[in-house]
């Protein structure tokens, strides 16, 4: 499987994946964060939405706080930053996926070091369960708490951030 995969990642490949993670940071950057900035200043500091996908470790109570802070006037807004957070991990993984196999076959030979192809794929899952917990959540937060799912949104968070940080830090090292 690996090796019919390794086929698709190329230059022209990483440059769709960059091409992605580039307009989706424009739409965020460019129109939703301002709109959610002016209509709820307290929401974003220094243009970044405050959200619990970068924060690991959160528990119940302060992924609720950072909940609370949507009010009513932003939540469209908030639902868009997670729909366009649904492809930047896709982006992602197309972009460091062919980056590591390009860099792969110029330092290391050998199948064996073929499994660093993986990496940027294991992130994935975590991300998505990440972000449909937190829509869970934002849409039935004035219907209770659910500190179950806001303790699995901490813990897939974190597992995401350890994937994406190694996936990084291995495109890194590759590099070096």
């Amino acid at each position: 499987m690996i090796k019919t995969l390794e086929k698709y990642a190329n230059g022209k490949t990483a440059l769709i994946g960059l091409v992605i993670l580039i307009v989706c940071q424009v739409i965020l950057a460019g129109y939703v964060i301002p709109e959610i900035q002016q209509r709820q200043p307290k929401v974003a500091l220094d243009g970044v939405l405050i959200m619990i996908d970068s924060k690991p470790f959160l528990n119940a109570d302060e992924i609720y706080k950072i909940l609370n802070l949507y009010n009513y006037d932003i939540i469209t807004f908030v639902h868009i930053v997670y729909a366009v957070d649904c492809v930047i991990p896709i982006g992602m993984l197309i972009f460091y996926f062919s980056l590591i196999s390009k860099m792969r076959n110029s330092v290391v030979t050998g199948d064996r070091w073929r499994v660093l192809l993986l990496l940027p794929f294991f992130g994935l899952p975590f991300d998505y369960a990440e972000n449909i917990g937190a829509l869970f959540m934002i849409d039935g937060i004035s219907h209770g708490r659910y500190d179950t799912v806001a303790s699995l949104i901490g813990v897939t968070t974190t597992i995401k951030l350890l994937f994406y940080s190694a996936t990084i830090m291995t495109t890194i090292g590759l590099f070096i």
